[in-house]
């Protein structure tokens, strides 16, 4: 069990090569670990079974300032898929981008169906060895908004992540409490990388979101795999489709048609 960033991290093996599993082989890793921390993915399931909005209310989870547990994971992943040991290069945004994709291939996403082209030979081995699903779930926090606003090519494009306690006051006073929200809609027309949209994932099941940056919707997508399951996986019988012509298809946040949580 990792508790500390002292426990932190594994050194890759470089002369371990390690094929690339399946599309998805990281789903069912991902229910089992956050059935163990939140139990959204469960509460998902039971829905989809159920053909309804259940009675139940949303597991709620208290999103956090960053934490250092998964800050460190996340740098030091970052850091293996380059060949000379760093990330934080002239092509920083191009290896974020790969650990994205990365991570989206192993949920099964369908935007991502096949391993990304590696950006330095091994990435993805390396890759294997190091990073730590657990790490990620069970702190909840948006990490990749802080990593990117830090990063230079995230300060040269004014990438500046809400800060999360103003981001909470901002959903509290959109949903004050004594109503039932679940089926209101929530959309983010500047998502970056979702903190709006998980703190409205306590509420709501409608989610939608926009962003001219592909990059930070990726970011985006997977902190919705970890964190808010009806954000990557609506329920299709709430029979919402008019979010999909927000914006042009390689900015906008489209959601995958909803299925069970198994690869494609």
């Amino acid at each position: 069990m990792i508790e500390t960033a002292s426990d932190w991290p594994r050194k890759p093996d470089r002369q371990l090569e390690i094929a690339p599993p399946g599309h998805g082989w990281l789903l069912p890793i991902l229910l089992e670990v956050e059935s163990r921390c939140w139990g959204r993915w469960d509460h998902w399931t039971r829905t989809m079974e159920a053909g309804h909005i259940l009675e139940d209310p949303i597991p709620r989870i208290e999103f956090e300032p960053m934490a250092p547990l998964p800050r460190k994971m996340h740098e030091k992943s970052l850091d293996c898929v380059s060949s000379y040991g760093g990330w934080q290069g002239w092509d920083s945004w191009r290896l974020f981008d790969y650990y994205l994709n990365w991570l989206l291939y192993g949920f099964g996403d369908s935007r991502q169906k096949e391993p990304p082209p590696e950006p330095a030979p091994g990435a993805f081995s390396r890759l294997y060895q190091v990073f730590c699903l657990e790490a990620m779930v069970a702190w909840p926090c948006d990490t990749f908004g802080e990593l990117m606003a830090e990063n230079r090519y995230g300060r040269g494009a004014g990438f500046f992540p809400t800060p999360e306690h103003v981001v909470e006051m901002m959903v509290q006073m959109t949903f004050p409490e004594g109503d039932d929200y679940r089926l209101k809609t929530v959309c983010d027309p500047c998502v970056g990388t979702g903190r709006m949209i998980l703190h409205a994932s306590n509420h709501s099941y409608r989610l939608y979101a926009q962003d001219i940056n592909p990059t930070v919707i990726k970011a985006c997508l997977v902190n919705g795999y970890c964190f808010a399951p009806w954000l990557v996986r609506p329920f299709p019988f709430l029979g919402d489709s008019s979010a999909q012509a927000v914006s042009e298809p390689e900015t906008k946040l489209q959601s995958p048609e909803a299925s069970m949580p198994r690869p494609d």
